[in-house]
């Protein structure tokens, strides 16, 4: 796809990264189904998710758009097993985040509150790991930073 790193290059930024700072939250974008991938490239995809240990994927399907040069390649994949690929890496994101979210149970944390639910009668935001945090308040407290532990 034509990036200008490769993957060790990117695997040793996001160990330098977390080196400073594990509890750090890091999500990627997956396009599957990309032409020519094949079986292999796609297992290597998911052990090379595994490897880095991210956080959360955002999995999307090769679409194709006229004008591009991928629109113009042979081996398109059929669309069946694209989505099938989707299938299995968003089982695998899934997988990850609670791996993520049982790492930082009773942790203490800081949430920038960020709105309030009307159904749930509480207010949420995120941490700063990026964890969605809702907290009971009488008070308003949108826009303030809330000491909290991790539940």
């Amino acid at each position: 796809m034509n990036r200008k790193y490769n993957k060790q290059e990117f695997l040793n930024v996001i160990n330098k990264l977390r080196k400073d700072n594990d509890d750090l939250f890091i999500a990627t974008d997956v396009i599957v189904g990309f032409p020519g991938e094949t079986e292999d490239e796609f297992l290597e995809t998911i052990n090379f998710i595994k490897e880095v240990n991210f956080n959360k994927l955002h999995v999307f399907p090769f679409s194709a758009r006229e004008g591009t040069k991928a629109y113009e390649m042979d081996n398109q994949i059929d669309p069946n097993i694209k989505k099938e690929r989707v299938k299995i890496l968003l089982k695998l994101s899934e997988e990850l985040y609670k791996t993520f979210l049982q790492k930082n149970k009773n942790k203490k944390i800081n949430v920038l509150i960020e709105a309030y639910d009307k159904n749930k009668k509480m207010y949420y935001g995120h941490s700063e790991n990026f964890l969605e945090v809702y907290i009971e308040s009488k008070k308003d407290i949108i826009n303030e930073l809330i000491e909290t532990v991790f539940n």
